[in-house]
């Protein structure tokens, strides 16, 4: 519940500091996200080493290069379907991250409630920032190809909060009332959470504290259950992956010399996390599907 709790104020927090901010945000707001998903988003992901020695049962230095190479590979092979279809491979990124995310909440909530949650960080900020998410997409994409998926998400955005809302508000009068619900309290605190902070919040900040408040964080928490590791051995595992990411950034970056910085910055983060979510997904999907049992 404390984890809950957190989440909860960081996303209150959020929509209150960027109301206060207003335009005095966003000249720095994709930098102190871009460091934030680095720094706090990616170590959840680095903990798939941890994962793979247990699925896949590797020891030993010629079959942890043999996976290092696999993961690196399937990596490389996502950055490039971008360079040739990149409006193609942005539509799939927000696809498959809205089905992730779908595993986020505490607890096991109905299914429909899990894939309104998992779709909220993707569809809702396109309610009220719809030109905003346009001009992010447009430095991944075509503008073509930006204006159409900003346009499909903002009318896939009234459906999906009102079906949300409505999901909400049933479980949470039958909690009120003493009946019998398949909804814990936390998953409906978590889930009205982040649907303000999307719908209210700028695009990318929205994204960001979810990513690293809850989604990063519970895989965390998650991973230190399965194995019954304390924080330090995690962070121990964590270490190299990380460091290593975070050193191909700047190479990445400097790659895409010619671009405006912005642009480049948000390329980036955002198609390096295309490419670190595939074979991320790869090893944890069967095992969130397995509810986390290992």
């Amino acid at each position: 519940m404390r984890h809950t709790l957190a989440f909860c104020a960081a996303a209150l927090t959020a929509v209150a500091a960027s109301a206060a901010l207003g335009n005095g945000w966003p000249a720095l707001e994709l930098f102190v996200v871009a460091a934030a998903v680095i720094l706090l988003g990616v170590p959840h992901g680095a903990l798939d080493v941890l994962h793979a020695a247990r699925s896949l049962r590797i020891a030993g230095p010629s079959r942890w290069l043999l996976f290092t190479a696999g993961y690196v590979a399937v990596a490389a092979a996502v950055v490039g379907i971008w360079m040739v279809a990149p409006t193609v491979s942005l539509a799939a990124f927000l696809a498959i991250s809205a089905f992730h995310f779908s595993g986020d909440l505490e607890g096991e909530p109905p299914v429909l409630l899990r894939a309104l949650h998992g779709a909220s960080p993707i569809v809702l900020p396109a309610l009220l920032h719809q030109e905003e998410l346009a001009k992010l997409f447009g430095m991944l994409v075509p503008e073509a190809g930006a204006e159409a998926l900003a346009t499909g998400l903002a009318a896939a955005a009234p459906v999906a909060l009102t079906g949300l809302v409505v999901l909400l508000a049933a479980a949470a009068g039958r909690r009120l009332t003493g009946r019998a619900s398949a909804v814990p309290a936390a998953a409906i605190a978590e889930a009205a959470a982040a649907a303000a902070l999307a719908v209210l919040a700028p695009p990318l900040t929205a994204f960001a504290v979810y990513f690293c408040v809850l989604h990063s964080a519970r895989h965390v928490v998650r991973t230190g259950e399965v194995f019954k590791l304390p924080a330090r051995e995690l962070a121990r595992a964590a270490a190299l992956p990380t460091l290593a990411t975070a050193a191909a950034a700047p190479v990445a970056f400097h790659l895409l010399e010619g671009a405006p910085i912005d642009a480049r910055t948000l390329q980036v983060v955002f198609i390096g996390l295309a490419a670190l979510t595939v074979p991320h997904m790869m090893l944890i999907e069967p095992l969130r599907l397995r509810g986390w049992r290992a």
